[in-house]
């Protein structure tokens, strides 16, 4: 779905990926949602290969693979619900907002999907090309209907908390009690310090470019897969956050404001 958004990316609006929102009595989380100044768009994208059939009046995705029936929530119905709760934070935070519109994107090219039954939902599910169109259609005009979507982006932005493993809130154990620095994968308990672009050892003398996405794949795995890019910075004992920004640029992390998606293997 990345390649698709790439062909519409213009300064008219812009994506916010995997946006995760307090409602004040529980957190729910977008996978994709577009900024528009004539639409705010939520896509719930489902990447789920098989036989897939929708069966909106009992609110569930069927899926049939290799003789096996499995059953999913609707994710139609989850995307409306988003966009409820969506609405419901604006409207609690005072912020004036376009229409929000919800999609369901299958993205899986081995899915094949039954014909849709007659509902109002039928028409909110979409294939990647179908959801490019939708793109396009968005196009800028001399009087958008609301004119502040690159500041709502930001404060959508700046509101994202990312989730964090439960085990470490329970134990009370931040990111800053861990050690920070990115071990040497030839000797142990050896720290490397960054270099023109990449990791070195003084001890063995070996370079690593590679050795601090490792280190961030364990900081995933304890914390989540999101990371400031301060936090980022002392993490990994960088220099200074223009150096953050070329190591996130040179090994294609997404972005979202001064949050940083991690790698999770």
């Amino acid at each position: 779905m990345q390649y698709y958004f790439r062909q519409q990316n213009t300064s008219s609006h812009g994506y916010i990926h995997q946006l995760r929102l307090n409602s004040s009595t529980d957190f729910f989380q977008i996978d994709t949602l577009l900024i528009h100044p004539h639409a705010m768009i939520i896509f719930e994208i489902k990447n789920i290969t098989g036989q897939l059939s929708f069966d909106f009046d009992r609110q569930q995705l069927i899926r049939s693979k290799d003789g096996h029936t499995d059953i999913f929530a609707d994710p139609v119905r989850q995307a409306f619900q988003q966009k409820s709760q969506l609405k419901h934070w604006l409207g609690k935070h005072n912020i004036t907002h376009p229409p929000i519109e919800a999609y369901t994107v299958l993205t899986n090219r081995n899915a094949m999907l039954d014909p849709l039954p007659p509902h109002p939902f039928a028409k909110h599910v979409l294939r990647p090309v179908a959801a490019l169109d939708i793109l396009f259609n968005l196009k800028p005009t001399s009087e958008p209907l609301f004119p502040h979507a690159e500041q709502l982006a930001h404060l959508l932005t700046c509101s994202h908390q990312p989730y964090v493993l439960q085990p470490f809130k329970r134990y009370d154990i931040q990111p800053s009690d861990l050690h920070a620095g990115v071990l040497c994968p030839h000797c142990p308990r050896v720290v490397m310090h960054y270099l023109y672009g990449t990791w070195h050892c003084r001890t063995c003398g070996k370079l690593d470019a590679s050795a601090p996405v490792r280190a961030l794949e364990d900081y995933a795995r304890l914390f989540g897969p999101y990371i400031r890019l301060n936090e980022l910075v002392a993490f990994l004992k960088l220099p200074d956050r223009f150096a953050a920004r070329r190591f996130v640029k040179k090994f294609n992390f997404d972005t979202a404001g001064r949050w940083v998606k991690l790698p999770v293997n």
